[in-house]
């Protein structure tokens, strides 16, 4: 059952298991593996989870006990990509498409925002905050060739509305 999370309070030495709740429409066993764990500046754990159906819309869970318990706090809009990332502000991001979704009051609303990368988003992280790393994959291979596809690592300083390429 992939809706689980375990929980270690003594280094390791002990886990236990810790449900999710349910989500509305969703079942349990269509959620994809979490993405985006993270501690937010307020001290809360956000967490995201991509579903495997439903147009990938995914669910957001919150704990405000590190992690003893999780509410449901939002689903995601149809189309979303499979990584998530949350700045320090409270903005909360989904990438994988060649554009970022992204919501300012903790998914209740959701705008597009264009990324202008050379390929496919991987992956999306925060550094220090404020700041976003992203993975890229760049191919120029013909679909179903077997070919090297490189990736390429790019920085925003502005929450994702300008890039910069940082491989070097």
């Amino acid at each position: 059952n992939v809706n689980a999370l375990v929980r270690t309070v003594d280094a390791g030495k002990h886990w236990v298991r810790q449900q999710l709740p349910a989500v509305p429409g969703v079942r349990a066993s269509d959620l994809a593996p979490f993405d985006g764990l993270t501690r937010t500046a307020d001290g809360h754990l956000v967490l995201f989870a991509p579903t495997a159906q439903d147009g990938g819309r995914g669910a957001f869970f919150t704990s405000q006990d590190d992690g003893s318990t999780w509410t449901f706090a939002a689903r995601g809009p149809s189309g979303a990509g499979p990584h998530a990332a949350f700045l320090d502000d409270g903005t909360w991001i989904l990438g994988g498409l060649p554009s970022l979704l992204i919501s300012h009051d903790a998914g209740a609303t959701w705008s597009r925002g264009e990324t202008n990368l050379p390929g496919l988003l991987e992956s999306v992280a925060v550094a220090g905050g404020s700041h976003l790393s992203a993975v890229v994959s760049v191919s120029s291979c013909p679909p179903n060739a077997d070919c090297f596809m490189p990736r390429q690592l790019w920085i925003s300083d502005d929450a994702g509305t300008s890039w910069r390429e940082a491989t070097p």
